[in-house]
C-alpha cells in the first residue's frame, strides 16, 4: 500500500462522482450536414480532472496498464489488489484517448466510482482497525481525565511499568501492590451494573487461568465515602495453582465513579501470594479481629482512599 495517497482527494472525488451529475459529461457527438458522425468525447468535471492529474503527477498511474489490464479484465473489482486497482483506474482514464467517451461511460455505469472506492479501501482502516483506534483514543482520554486526581502512593512503594492502557498507576512494596485502573465512561445509574460486568469479566479471566473457587472469589465488604468520592468495597481471593502448591492473593478493591467526567475506576490493594492452607488468611471470610493480613489491608486501603482527592 502506498501511504502517500491523499485520503481527502479520494473522498472529494467519491463524493463528486456520487452526487454531481456533471462530474463527467460529454462534448461533441454530432452528425454534420454531410452525414459525418463525430463520436462524443468525455468531459471530466473539475474534481475528476484534479483527481486524474493527482494520480499521474504523483506516480500512482500504471504506465504498463495495457499489458497489466489483460491479466485482470475478467476479475471482479471487489477482488482487485491495490496494484490492480491502479491498473484499472489508469485504463479508464488513459484509455479514453483510444476509446472516445470511455471515462464518461464508466462514470455513467458506476464502474469509475466503484474503482475509486476500492482504491480508498486500501488506505481507510477496516472496522476492526477503527475499533482498536477508537478504543485506544478513549483510553488516552481516560488517562488524561485521571490527571485531575491526586493518587496517593503508600510509603516506600515503587511505581511499576504496566503496558495495559487502562492502568493509571501500579506500585508495589513490602509484599503489597496497589493499582488504579479506568474502565471508561459510564452513564448515569450504571455504576452497579458496571461493577457486576467487571467482576464477571474478572471471573472469566480467573477461570481461563485455572484459578480455583472462582464463583465465590468476590465478597462485598462495605460502602465508604472519603468526603469526595463514594466507594463500593469488595474483597477478592484469587487462588492460584503453582506447581504442587496453591497460593492465594487477597485484594481489597474499591470501585467508584469520578463525577465530573463520569469515568469508572477500580482502586485495588493486594497482598500475597501466600501458600495455603495458612492460618494467616481465611478464604472467603472477612476477619478483622484475628486475620493480620486482612487487618493490614483494611488499614492501608483506608489510608489510600482517605487521600484520594482532586488535585488543587
Amino acid at each position: 500500500m502506498n501511504n502517500k495517497l491523499d485520503l481527502q482527494i479520494l473522498n472529494d472525488t467519491i463524493n463528486d462522482l456520487k452526487n454531481n451529475p456533471n462530474a463527467c459529461t460529454t462534448i461533441g457527438g454530432m452528425t454534420s450536414q454531410d452525414g459525418t458522425f463525430t463520436i462524443p468525447e468525455s468531459n471530466p468535471g473539475e474534481q475528476l480532472r484534479k483527481f486524474s492529474q493527482y494520480l499521474f503527477e504523483n506516480g500512482f498511474a500504471d504506465m504498463q496498464y495495457v499489458e497489466n489490464y489483460k491479466k485482470i479484465e475478467d476479475k471482479s473489482i471487489d477482488d482487485y489488489t491495490y496494484e490492480e486497482t491502479l491498473t484499472a483506474l489508469t485504463k479508464i482514464i488513459r484509455g479514453d484517448r483510444f476509446v472516445s467517451g470511455q471515462i464518461y461511460s464508466c462514470f455513467k455505469d458506476g464502474t469509475l466510482l466503484k474503482v475509486v472506492e476500492k482504491l480508498r479501501s486500501f488506505i481507510v482502516p477496516n472496522d476492526e482497525q477503527i475499533k482498536v483506534s477508537m478504543d485506544m483514543a478513549r483510553m488516552m482520554n481516560y488517562r488524561m481525565h485521571a490527571e485531575q486526581l491526586f493518587i496517593p502512593i503508600l510509603n516506600d512503594f515503587q511505581v511499576e511499568n504496566d503496558n495495559n492502557p487502562q492502568t493509571i498507576l501500579l506500585a508495589s512494596g513490602h509484599g503489597f501492590m496497589e493499582q488504579l485502573t479506568s474502565d471508561g465512561h459510564i452513564d448515569e445509574g450504571q455504576f452497579e451494573q458496571r461493577i457486576d460486568l467487571v467482576i464477571k469479566n474478572t471471573k472469566e479471566f480467573m477461570k481461563n487461568n485455572n484459578c480455583e473457587n472462582v464463583d465465590n472469589s468476590f465478597i462485598y465488604y462495605k460502602d465508604y465515602n472519603n468526603g469526595v468520592f463514594d466507594f463500593k468495597l469488595y474483597i477478592q481471593d484469587m487462588i492460584i495453582p503453582v506447581q504442587n502448591e496453591k497460593k492465594v492473593i487477597r485484594n481489597f478493591i474499591a470501585y467508584f465513579v469520578e463525577p465530573k467526567m463520569h469515568d469508572f475506576y477500580q482502586f485495588s490493594l493486594g497482598a500475597g501470594p501466600f501458600t495455603i492452607p495458612t492460618e494467616q488468611l481465611k478464604i472467603g471470610i472477612i476477619d478483622l479481629q484475628n486475620d493480620q493480613v486482612t487487618i493490614s489491608l483494611d488499614n492501608l486501603m483506608k489510608t489510600l482512599l482517605d487521600n484520594l482527592k482532586y488535585k488543587n
